[in-house]
Order: C-alpha cells, then structure tokens, then sequence
C-alpha cells in the first residue's frame, strides 16, 4: 500500500505517468524538477494529496500554471503568524511606552494624581481590550481553520 512516493530531482522525461493515477492510497507525489511534460490528470489537484511538481517546464494544468497546495498553505499560515507576532509586540511596546511615559512624568515634578493614573492606565486597557478583540475576531474568522491544520 504505497502512500508517499518522492521522484524529485531525477532527470525522468515523457509524458506524466498514468499509472499513477491507479494508486488509490496515495497521499504525497513529489516529481519536482524532472522533465515531464503534459496536462496533469484532475486527480492530482483537488487538493487530498500533497503534490509538489514545480520544476517540470513542460507539465501544466489548464493554463501551465504551477502551483503547490501545500506551499501555499504553508505560506499562508506563516503570514498570517507574523502578522499576528507583529500586533502583539506593537501592543506590548505601547502598554510599556505608556507606563514609562506615565513614570517619567511622574518622576520630573511631582507625583501624578489618583486620577491621572487611572487615566493612563484606563488607555493601556483600552488598548489591551481593542486587542484582545482584534485576536478573537481572528480566531473567529475563516483564515484560522487554516492555522488548525
């Protein structure tokens, strides 16, 4: 029960192999940077196997187009992870510029009051909360059934 087959990198030429195309349990095809040429069969691109075939100038699909499911999942998902890392130390730094911001005033002529403090620190969850909001609704979104994966 063949499930993984890797023919990458080995100078094979000719048309696609049909015969591949019987292999029921096949969850992974990598025939990049051969030299195959032809259509690839439909089988291959509805997304159930991980197939990876870049590199064979000669082999398209409709429009000789070259794509990888996989990849572009993957790239995907590390998008969107850096986006979020972005967000995140950018609303860290802010918290700390506030409070740092709010010590320093402090520091230069006289204490704050009760009620400048509870400002400043009102604005930090402000802004802790937008961005507490921002990640559920990202979470709720169709993109995260991607980052689950």
């Amino acid at each position: 029960m063949l499930e993984r087959l890797y023919l990458q990198n080995n100078y094979l030429t000719g048309t696609f192999p049909n015969w591949l195309c019987e292999l029921k349990n096949l969850k992974e095809l990598n025939i990049e940077n051969n030299n195959f040429s032809g259509e690839i069969p439909a089988k291959f691109l509805n997304g159930s196997l991980k197939f990876s075939y870049c590199g064979n100038p000669y082999l398209h699909m409709h429009k000789g187009e070259c794509i990888l499911h996989h990849r572009k999942k993957n790239k995907l998902k590390i998008v969107i992870g850096i986006t979020l890392s972005g967000f995140l130390i950018i609303a860290l730094a802010l918290i700390v510029a506030i409070v740092g911001i709010a010590i320093k005033s402090g520091e230069k002529n006289r204490a704050l009051t009760t009620k400048e403090v509870g400002w400043k620190w009102n604005q930090a969850l402000s802004f802790h909360k937008t961005t507490q909001w921002l990640w559920c609704q990202i979470q709720q979104s169709p993109v995260s059934s991607l980052l689950k994966r």
